[in-house]
């Protein structure tokens, strides 16, 4: 089954797309705003892979694991990993290293680090792991969105952040596998 529906307005706007394949995963397109081009997120459920391996997949795609600069844009993330998945942990595109006095967080895709943007859970991060999990939901279920540094060897689901050249756009797409929606993005 497919549908589709779109909503205009003056703000930027999310395209959302299903796929019907063998794994399961959304796409959704933030238009660029004046200071960034728009990015295409990939929330994959399944198949559950390692860091290194979901890193890979979302390379093989184009982009990388999604890394957030601004609290806008964490609460996006959080929001399509709560609506488009049932799991509660996804890889994120951050990695930690040891540097000088302490660690340091890096975004795998070279973006500038801005932890005041980010919702770290308590006592976290800590040297217990290596790379950046996003914890949607509570064990119980409950909304969480906080984040942790976990052992990079578990499978998890992941966040795929892709970056839309500038020539194309990307408001609305349909394909003969998946649907398309948009909504917009404030």
């Amino acid at each position: 089954t497919s549908s589709s529906s779109s909503t205009s307005s003056s703000s930027s706007t999310v395209s959302t797309s299903s796929s019907t394949s063998s794994s399961t995963s959304s796409s959704y397109t933030i238009e660029g705003t004046p200071t960034r081009r728009g990015y295409v997120y990939e929330v994959v459920s399944s198949p559950k892979l390692y860091f290194i391996d979901a890193e890979a997949d979302c390379v093989a795609k184009g982009g990388h694991l999604a890394s957030v600069i601004t609290s806008k844009e964490f609460d996006f993330i959080q929001s399509i990993a709560l609506y488009h998945s049932s799991q509660n942990e996804f890889w994120l595109g951050g990695v930690f290293a040891d540097e000088g006095f302490g660690r340091e967080m890096l975004w795998l895709d070279g973006r500038d680090v801005r932890l005041y943007a980010l919702d770290f859970a308590d006592g976290e991060p800590d040297s217990s792991g290596d790379c950046l999990l996003l914890n949607a939901r509570s064990r119980s279920g409950d909304p969480l969105g906080s984040l942790e540094s976990f052992i990079c060897n578990r499978r998890r689901g992941y966040i795929c952040q892709i970056p839309i050249p500038e020539s194309l756009t990307s408001s609305s797409s349909s394909t003969s596998e998946g649907t398309s929606t948009s909504v917009p993005f404030t």
